[in-house]
């Protein structure tokens, strides 16, 4: 079993229902009702993360600008979002 890890973060929906554990590069979510979990790999440790209200959606940032979704439910990446070109964040150059 993984214990606590410094670094680790540890999030709530708003409404209760869903419970985000970040451990590096790892996401973990489970339903606070059922317990059902999900999980989901990063690239590497995201530099914020945030939960919808609703806890549907878990969002990631990572310190090259992209902002990534994940559903919450199945772990599944739903969408990605990269700083535009020439952007501060944009790493590639622009």
């Amino acid at each position: 079993a993984r214990h606590w890890e410094p670094g680790d973060r540890l999030l709530f929906s708003d409404d209760g229902r869903r419970l985000v554990r970040q451990n590096g590069p790892h996401l973990f979510a489970w339903d606070t009702e059922t317990w059902a979990s999900a999980s989901a790999e990063l690239p590497g440790p995201p530099t914020a993360l945030a939960v919808s209200p609703d806890g549907r959606l878990i969002a990631t940032a990572d310190a090259d600008g992209v902002v990534r979704l994940f559903d919450a439910a199945t772990g599944a990446a739903r969408d990605s979002l990269a700083a535009p070109k020439g952007h501060p964040r944009d790493r590639a150059g622009g």
